[in-house]
């Protein structure tokens, strides 16, 4: 019996430790918000302390870095409609 509430307790205390490094590197992202401008009939980074209004077209991006890709590689895109 005692072996099962450690082997318990070692796989709730990984757990917690793996959500714990997850989260970090996940809050470390260079994430951007880019905002619809009209002007430009296009998406814009949106400027710190901007405001995005109920209704208003917006997205939280990263970079994609492509420099480890073979000449002619591409990556696949995927995404969801609206």
């Amino acid at each position: 019996m005692i072996d099962f509430i450690v082997y318990i307790a070692l796989f709730a205390s990984g757990a917690w430790v793996g959500s714990k490094a997850c989260h970090l590197k996940y809050d470390s992202l260079p994430w951007r918000t880019m905002k619809w401008n009209p002007g430009c009939m296009g998406y814009r980074y949106a400027q710190n302390g901007a405001t995005i209004a109920k209704g208003e077209k917006a997205y939280l991006c990263l970079r994609i870095s492509t420099d480890h890709l073979e000449p002619g590689e591409g990556l696949m895109v995927y995404h969801e409609e609206d």
